[in-house]
């Protein structure tokens, strides 16, 4: 006896539904009676999260379930220049439990629909946060805003009468609005699955660093650099690195944190990321640098230790990290023995082969008073101005 997909349970429908372009939704619910019941009876689960792009037939969808969306991811296409007013008017203000829109702009958008799209989303009683962003290979940003005057101030720099300039556009960083004092890190989170491209990340952390641990999910992350402003102090690190060292610990070649200066167990999860090339920290105190030497793969290295002496710790590293290409020393000069130079050089001529590497490149607080033809060819000293 033949079978046919009326013989599946309404289940299995929803299930294949799920699978189904936000498009074909539509197309659906309009085969039978049957059909448009398993939308609407599923539609819960169906529709807590869309992602829509503003085809004609999403919009006619949204008029039916917007009031069971809770989050929502837009991606803007030049195709949808013409619609923008037809989005706002018809969609957006119908999701009035959406609690979290992420918007991709993946083409110059003009000024006046960014702003009307970020007005009218602002006005959605349960809105707690919007994010918006580009899917470059580079972000070198990541913004905070209270309102949403400040975003779009920002944002003018750059959208000048309805066109992008040719100027790195303010895009090319993550900008999130909170709402309602909500913290940005569930924001954060539905922006992440979105960030398939990007392998480098350049911050200033303005909020607390546990909030930036859905960043460890960004699948191709290779490279990322951290700053703080001036008198801001974004709390312990450990559960953002603890994070990296876990999600992105095989793939993460730079890492850069010049924020507060990081403790022994922070030290700890990033002598977990195996195949660092290079590395920019600060440590509070010497034996921080104890778990370094387990990086095999680092070729620059640039560490700051506020007191005590260090002597001890960079000869381990030279002797562990055997492919550095430069080491800077960013120490005092009482941090170091008077006679460290000639120490390492001792360490370099037992692990380094000069036939196939180039000197390791040693920069120290102090002019070297050692004849540079007796380092040859093992090391090159220079003195590093901090």
């Amino acid at each position: 006896m033949s079978s046919s997909l009326l013989d599946l349970n309404d289940d299995c429908l929803a299930s294949i539904l799920g699978y189904l372009p936000l498009k074909d939704h539509l197309h659906f619910a309009h085969v039978c009676s049957r059909f448009r019941n398993v939308l609407m009876d599923y539609g819960k689960s169906l529709y807590k999260t869309v992602e829509v792009t503003g085809s004609p037939d999403e919009l006619v969808l949204m008029r039916v379930v917007g009031d069971l969306v809770k989050h929502m991811y837009f991606k803007y296409y030049p195709e949808c220049v013409q619609n923008v007013q037809r989005i706002l008017r018809e969609t957006m203000r119908r999701l009035v439990k959406l609690e979290h829109a992420t918007l991709n702009f993946s083409c110059p958008v003009p000024l006046h629909a960014f702003e009307a799209i970020i007005r009218t989303l602002e006005e959605l009683p349960n809105l707690k946060g919007i994010g918006v962003f580009q899917n470059t290979d580079v972000l070198d940003g990541l913004r905070v805003y209270d309102d949403s005057n400040s975003l779009l101030k920002d944002c003018q720099i750059f959208l000048i009468n309805d066109n992008l300039r040719t100027e790195p556009s303010v895009l090319s960083n993550i900008l999130i609005l909170k709402k309602m004092n909500n913290s940005f890190k569930e924001t954060l989170g539905y922006i992440v699955p979105h960030l398939s491209s990007v392998e480098e990340m350049i911050f200033y952390m303005s909020q607390p660093s546990k909030d930036y641990q859905p960043l460890a999910r960004v699948s191709k992350l290779q490279k990322i650099g951290i700053y703080e402003k001036n008198n801001q102090n974004s709390g312990p690190h450990l559960p953002f690195i603890a994070g990296l060292a876990s999600g992105l610990s095989r793939q993460l070649t730079e890492l850069s944190i010049t924020t507060l200066e990081l403790c022994y167990d922070e030290a700890k999860e990033i002598s977990r990321m195996v195949n660092l090339r290079e590395l920019h920290c600060c440590f509070e105190e010497p034996r921080c640098l104890e778990h370094l030497p387990a990086l095999k793969q680092l070729k620059y290295l640039s560490i700051r230790v506020s007191h005590s002496g260090v002597t001890n710790q960079l000869l381990a590293i030279i002797r562990g990290c055997t492919r550095l290409n430069v080491l800077l020393a960013r120490v005092n000069s009482s941090q170091l023995s008077s006679d460290f130079i000639l120490r390492a050089l001792e360490v370099l001529r037992i692990v380094r082969d000069p036939g196939n590497q180039k000197p390791l490149r040693l920069g120290t607080p102090s002019e070297n008073q050692i004849r540079s033809e007796d380092l040859l060819p093992y090391l090159c000293v220079f003195r590093d101005r901090l």
